[in-house]
């Protein structure tokens, strides 16, 4: 019962809601595949795999007052669009890539809306004198922090033991490819005393 209630109340701010997203039909987010129609009259399908990461867009878009549109009208929009080809993380999904108001570029494939919102809306992980210096990051998920770090101007060292994370990590670092020379990402874990490294990786790496 709480579940059928939870899922109502979502069903009814998505609804009452969606029009500030520029969403025509929100309530379609609620069926296993589909088309979003935006005001506009842009189409965006999704399917069994990607619709979490959508549902998670919408969320983040409604809980932290954020834009998202296709075309930039302002300073604080955030863009979604379709990705051109679906890349490494599977051939027949059929992919969405979001663009920070800032420019930067990542797939929405495990979209966290927490860290997404600490890193681009509240810059949590901002600090003085970030250019030209040198930022060594341990756990860096889907590389949106390396991202954040190069372009304001730091030399990262990321890393990320997950090897999906990781694989994905890369695709949202050539999606930008103006700091992309900035970012060295490696899949190990960084730990206390050194690396650990799995165990498909030699230590003569």
């Amino acid at each position: 019962m709480t579940q059928l209630v939870g899922r109502l109340l979502e069903y009814s701010r998505l609804t009452v809601e969606g029009k500030r997203l520029n969403i025509t039909n929100p309530w379609t987010l609620y069926m296993k595949e589909g088309t979003i129609v935006l005001s506009d009259g842009e189409r965006f399908s999704f399917d069994e795999h990607t619709k979490g990461d959508i549902l998670r867009i919408v969320f983040f878009a409604l809980d932290n007052c954020v834009r998202f549109s296709r075309a930039r009208t302002s300073g604080y929009d955030w863009l979604i669009y379709p990705a051109k080809q679906s890349g490494q993380l599977g051939e027949a999904r059929r992919r969405w890539i979001i663009e920070t108001p800032s420019g930067i570029k990542l797939y929405a494939d495990r979209f966290h809306p927490t860290v997404m919102a600490e890193t681009f809306l509240y810059d949590t992980h901002y600090t003085e004198g970030l250019e030209g210096s040198t930022v060594i990051q341990a756990g860096g998920f889907n590389g949106d922090t390396a991202l954040y770090y190069a372009q304001r101007g730091a030399r990262v060292y990321s890393f990320e033991p997950d090897e999906q994370l990781y694989t994905l990590a890369l695709e949202n670092i050539a999606l930008n490819p103006a700091i992309q020379p900035r970012i060295t990402f490696e899949n190990y874990a960084l730990v206390k005393d050194g690396y650990a490294y799995p165990p498909r990786v030699g230590r003569g790496r």
